[in-house]
């Protein structure tokens, strides 16, 4: 929290009276955040990481959108905010999550499973290299220079891992 505190700060907010930071106009530092009740855990994580983010001193603005709108692509390329859901790992394919032909934009339907956005030449070939490398020793060692950039970059940040059985 002190860290958080103090990169805010560093951006030129400053928390008033009731604790909410504020923006040299005056205004709050508005944070939307969104998740939608299509798992059971996705809307207590949402309000769990509102809760600790308004004790930061963010203005919080929750939205929990129905199983009906889960599937609103467009909206959810386009929210102009945080968008807590829950998302397996693509060992096997993450030429579909990441690369930067996975983004979500209006040419492609706002189909894609790169919702962060984040994309360069340089992971493009990564990943391209991951998925036609076949002997498991090379492919593990490109595997880990993917990982080495999605942490040097933040290209996602999971709160939680939920495990899966296969049978």
């Amino acid at each position: 929290p002190r860290a958080a505190a103090q990169m805010i700060e560093g951006l030129g907010y400053s928390k008033d009276a009731d604790g909410i930071y504020r923006g040299a106009d005056g205004a709050k530092l508005v944070v939307p955040i969104v998740t939608h009740r299509q798992n059971a855990f996705h809307e207590p994580a949402t309000l769990s990481v509102a809760r600790y983010w308004k004790d930061l001193g963010l203005e919080m603005q929750v939205e929990v959108l129905p199983v009906e709108r889960a599937g609103d692509l467009q909206y959810r390329a386009l929210f102009p905010g945080f968008f807590l859901i829950s998302r397996g790992l693509p060992v096997d394919r993450p030429d579909g999550y990441f690369t930067r032909r996975a983004i979500p934009i209006a040419d492609n339907g706002y189909r894609g499973g790169n919702v962060g956005r984040y994309g360069t030449a340089e992971l493009d070939t990564l990943i391209q290299r991951y998925v036609t490398t076949i002997p498991f020793a090379e492919r593990t060692g490109v595997l880990g220079d993917i990982v080495q950039v999605q942490t040097e970059q933040l290209t996602m940040l999971p709160l939680f891992f939920q495990g899966a059985a296969f049978i």
